[in-house]
């Protein structure tokens, strides 16, 4: 590419006066110019270099030069600079054509011609190079993106990074994409179905951009980008060989340790379920796997658990979730080494006494700002978390975990994302609450007393069935808190039994009816 041989100063200290727009054109070949008739002889993408005494660009034939390069298919016109200045005709046809006039100071051809044939037989041999390199660095697989851009850049010489689909840097050099580039970048990058290099020539360079995928052909979410000044074809694709090797280091890198993370989260998983089913008569191979964690089961222990709804976060995977909360509750001095567990994940906290209950209240509240951190960064994620109560030994694991498990429901149902209970907290009117504001039990209620809602809109069946159902079914206690008549109650009973499909007569029936009505009320409070 004739910018590459500029930019490189192969040809010496230039200024490009016209036709900037063919900066791109590729040069296979170059010779030093005589004349004219020379011109109309060269084969395309062959570049000639005038020295002042063989072509002036102030003269008239600087125009007929321009014509035939341009017919002939020629990357541009190098021409040594004179004392006169440039015929303002000949710069428009030299932009019109997008053929490049390029002038020169004090142009040595024959020494030029010389630099520029090297560099033209050159890249070859140079990309075998940086492969080469590329490998050799490669033999101690880099263990974080920064590694392995820090390999990249030597390889090759130019700038890195790793970008999103956004184009947002995610590591290396910040500056690999600027922010007048990134706009462009972005509408370049596929954003469905197979992913494959892209090549984008801004404003004075190159940008080559490879996806990171565990195979060929699928979308990509991360790509590895060079950045490097307008190149010909041959750096281009010796760059992007290097990026592809880089690419392939990463993803190789990234699917073993996901695999290892996975396999040590079902290790963790399978030791903590051994720890609390076998509570009372732990095995010495639990008790080695367990030290081996870094657990201690002695001690008093305060369990935590988490309950989280994946199925709200569309294209979130639940390792980049937990990963989340791992931080956030590092970042909160908790526990944060998360373990698998029915209807949720799990952690607890050790300490040599047993914990009073401001200790606990104080887990309660960093652990209520820790989800609160999480919900924000995670819209749309919902989480919430309970804290058992303290437990001795190693069975106080278990205990603890099931109390946390259990305040943790109280926490989803009662406050919603990022909410936290405790399990000395759950009195039987807190637990009546959270069940009443559960989602599932106000659809169920809502079915249930539409009978009534559809033929009373006012809600008085409603309020008449939940203060007769509180009062013990007691028509007179009803009239008088409601402030009716009794015969007014027994009528308004009477509609109720006509519409719902229950017995109020039967325990369960009446405790399903008062639950629903208790719901409702609240619901439209």
């Amino acid at each position: 590419m004739l910018a590459e041989l500029l930019a490189l100063r192969l040809v010496g200290e230039y200024e490009v006066v016209a036709g900037r727009h063919g900066l791109a054109h590729e040069v296979t070949s170059v010779v030093v110019g005589t004349s004219l008739r020379q011109l109309d002889e060269l084969p395309a993408g062959c570049l000639p270099l005038f020295p002042r005494e063989r072509l002036a660009v102030e003269e008239v034939s600087a125009d007929v030069a321009l014509r035939v390069a341009h017919r002939r298919g020629l990357p541009g016109l190098v021409v040594e600079r004179t004392t006169n200045a440039l015929p303002e005709i000949t710069g428009r046809l030299a932009d019109r054509f997008g053929m490049p006039l390029v002038l020169v100071d004090r142009l040595d051809a024959h020494t030029a011609v010389a630099a520029v044939d090297r560099h033209l037989r050159g890249p070859r041999l140079a990309g075998l190079r940086m492969v080469d390199s590329m490998l050799t660095r490669l033999r101690q697989v880099p263990d974080s993106a920064d590694g392995l851009l820090s390999a990249v850049r030597a390889a090759a010489g130019v700038p890195a990074a790793m970008v999103d689909g956004r184009g947002v840097t995610i590591a290396g050099d910040a500056a690999t994409v600027d922010p007048a580039t990134r706009s462009e970048l972005v509408k370049r990058l596929p954003t469905g179905g197979p992913a494959a290099p892209v090549t984008l020539f801004g404003d004075g360079h190159t940008l080559i951009c490879h996806p990171a995928t565990v195979a060929d052909g699928l979308p990509a979410n991360l790509w590895l980008v060079a950045r490097l000044p307008l190149a010909g074809r041959g750096m281009v694709e010796s760059v992007g060989r290097v990026l592809a090797l880089g690419a392939w280091a990463y993803t190789a890198w990234i699917a073993t340790k996901s695999l290892d993370g996975e396999r040590e989260a079902r290790y963790r998983a399978v030791v903590l379920a051994d720890v609390v089913e076998y509570a009372d008569g732990i095995a010495p191979g639990t008790s080695e796997r367990a030290t081996a964690l870094g657990w201690r089961l002695s001690g008093w222990h305060v369990g935590i658990h988490l309950n989280i709804d994946q199925a709200v976060g569309p294209g979130v995977r639940p390792t980049s979730l937990i990963a989340g909360l791992e931080r956030v509750l590092r970042d909160n001095d908790l526990p944060h080494d998360l373990i698998q567990r029915p209807g949720g994940w799990a952690t607890w906290h050790t300490r040599d006494a047993e914990p009073e209950p401001e200790e606990i209240d104080r887990l309660a509240r960093r652990l209520g700002h820790a989800l609160r951190t999480f919900r924000d960064d995670h819209p749309g994620v919902l989480v919430a978390g309970g804290l058992g109560g303290g437990h001795d030994g190693a069975e106080g694991i278990g205990a603890s975990l099931h109390e946390a498990r259990q305040a943790s429901l109280l926490a989803r149902a009662r406050g919603g994302s990022g909410a936290v209970e405790t399990f000395g907290s759950m009195s039987v009117d807190r637990l009546l609450s959270g069940w009443q504001r559960s989602e599932p039990l106000l659809r169920a209620t809502s079915s249930l007393l539409a009978p009534l809602r559809e033929v009373d809109p006012g809600g008085d069946l409603v309020r008449t069935l939940m203060v007769y159902l509180d009062h013990e079914s007691s028509a007179t206690a009803t009239a008088n808190v409601l402030n009716v008549h009794r015969n007014t109650v027994l009528q308004r009973l009477e509609r109720i039994r006509g519409l719902l499909p229950l017995d109020l007569s039967q325990p369960n029936d009446r405790l399903v009816a008062h639950l629903a009505a208790r719901a409702v009320a609240d619901e439209d409070a």
